[in-house]
């Protein structure tokens, strides 16, 4: 069975994490980028895009299941992002990463017994999951670079 308030306040929660990402600070901040770093740089991009995307599909969901919304908070440390570098940045967006990762796989605890919402959370669960491996491999290649 639904756990209907419980799934409703982790969709909301995510809708905040998917709207204003640390991926999205750091795109709108715009921090030094290189040839070494110009692909991670394109692929946060794309995730900020997708994160978008996937925003407007929770909010869909709240509104297609007639679940509550709930205000989320602005984070206030979006000037940090300007003073530092991408290779820097990536294992704070695999945290958050890991973190929507782990609310997705809540919401579809709750979502028992409905399974359409199950479907919509395992499909962004799989995104976040793929944007996760892309990310660790970024992380890798920085890693690499330290050290040659």
């Amino acid at each position: 069975m639904t756990n209907t308030q419980a799934l409703a306040k982790e969709i909301n929660a995510l809708i905040n994490s998917e709207s204003r990402s640390f991926a999205s600070h750091m795109v709108m901040s715009r921090p030094y980028v290189d040839a070494k770093t110009h692909a991670a740089w394109i692929d946060l991009k794309k995730l900020v895009d997708q994160d978008k995307h996937d925003a407007q599909t929770l909010t869909q969901l709240l509104l297609d299941h007639d679940l509550p919304e709930y205000p989320g908070t602005y984070t206030h440390n979006a000037a940090f992002f300007h003073f530092t570098d991408i290779p820097t940045l990536i294992p704070q967006v695999i945290e958050e990463a890991n973190l929507k990762a782990n609310a997705y796989s809540r919401c579809i605890q709750h979502a028992r017994g409905n399974d359409d919402i199950i479907q919509t959370l395992q499909e962004l669960l799989e995104i976040t999951n793929t944007q996760l491996q892309n990310l660790q491999t970024h992380l890798e290649t920085f890693k690499a670079a330290a050290k040659a």
